[in-house]
C-alpha cells in the first residue's frame, strides 16, 4: 500500500481507513493466510508442474553423472542432459524396446564421443 501511495496511484482522499490504524498499531506477528484450526478459507496451492521428461532428467542426474562444464550464458551448445533426453526421445520414436532404451541411449551417445563418469554397466539401469 505504501508503494501505491508514494507513486500517487492511490490519492490521499482514497486511502482506506484501516491503513492508518494498521500503521499506528502493527500486528505483533505477520498475518498468516492459513488458520490455526486447519479449516482454511484460502484454496490449496496449485499443483506442481510435472513434465514428461522430468522423470528422465532425474534419472540422468542420479545415475549417469556426466563430466560436463556448463557455461550458463552460452547458447551455442546444449547441455549434455538435454542431448540425452533428445536422443532418448528419438530412439523411443524409432521404436526401440522400452527395456533397452536407456542402454541404447547411452551407447548412442558414447559412439558420438560422450564420456560418462560412472560405471557404464551400473548406469544402464531401467527407468522406472
Amino acid at each position: 500500500m505504501n508503494g501505491l501511495i508514494k507513486s500517487n496511484i492511490v490519492k490521499d482522499n482514497e486511502i482506506p481507513l484501516w491503513f492508518d490504524i494498521y500503521k499506528k498499531f502493527p500486528p505483533k506477528r505477520e498475518p498468516a493466510y492459513r488458520s490455526v484450526l486447519g479449516n482454511d478459507i484460502v484454496p490449496d496451492l496449485p499443483k506442481k508442474l510435472f513434465y514428461e521428461e522430468d522423470e528422465l532428467r532425474a534419472f540422468y542426474f542420479q545415475n549417469i553423472s556426466p563430466i560436463e562444464t556448463i557455461v550458463l550464458n552460452s547458447t551455442k551448445r546444449k547441455p549434455n542432459w538435454e542431448i540425452f533426453i533428445e536422443t532418448y526421445k528419438k530412439l523411443e520414436s524409432d521404436g526401440v524396446d522400452k527395456n533397452e532404451l536407456i542402454s541404447a541411449t547411452i551407447d548412442n551417445l558414447q559412439e558420438k564421443g560422450f564420456y560418462f563418469k560412472n560405471k557404464q554397466k551400473d548406469s544402464k539401469k531401467k527407468l522406472e
